[in-house]
């Protein structure tokens, strides 16, 4: 009986403690439709790189990113599938738009106070933005057509 007691105790308190890592602040949030444990701003992660791709491992990935649909009457009512990756990044990224005539469109990179940082005219399917020379920090993607956005991403520069 003894020593199932131990094992218990042993395999319980490795699983209970697989995955902590130290996070800037966290906490837990109850309601009616039930309990969640959360953390915000995991301070310490690895990063990999080799010059052309970079991968950043750690328990939670620090990755953020969303679509904004705009569907107001001055934009197009169009559906682009577009992605951005990776996402997070310090160098490249990667904008890759499937099953979309690209003649026309462009893409403009904004900074957090909504200054164009960058913009060029999408030439192919798969287009490389280097964000080398921008500081750490959040920017706006919008990939646009005539003057009105298509897609929208947010980004995050590290």
């Amino acid at each position: 009986m003894v020593k199932k007691l131990v094992l218990i105790t042993a395999l319980s308190s490795r699983i209970a403690f697989c995955q902590s890592n130290t996070v800037a602040c966290g906490g837990e949030a109850s309601g009616s439709g039930g309990t969640v444990s959360y953390s915000v701003g995991q301070i310490d992660y690895m990063t990999v790189d080799n010059n052309s791709e970079v991968i950043t491992q750690g328990v939670q990935q620090p990755a953020e990113i969303f679509d904004i649909d705009v569907n107001s009457a001055d934009s197009y009512q169009t559906s682009i599938n577009a992605v951005v990756f990776p996402n997070p990044s310090s160098k490249l990224i990667h904008l890759k738009i499937s099953d979309y005539d690209i003649d026309g469109l462009y893409y403009r990179l904004y900074n957090f106070q909504g200054k164009i940082v960058l913009e060029a005219k999408l030439n192919t399917d798969q287009t490389s933005i280097n964000l080398e020379n921008l500081s750490a920090g959040s920017y706006y993607l919008n990939i646009q057509k005539e003057g009105q956005i298509l897609k929208n991403f947010k980004l995050i520069k590290h």
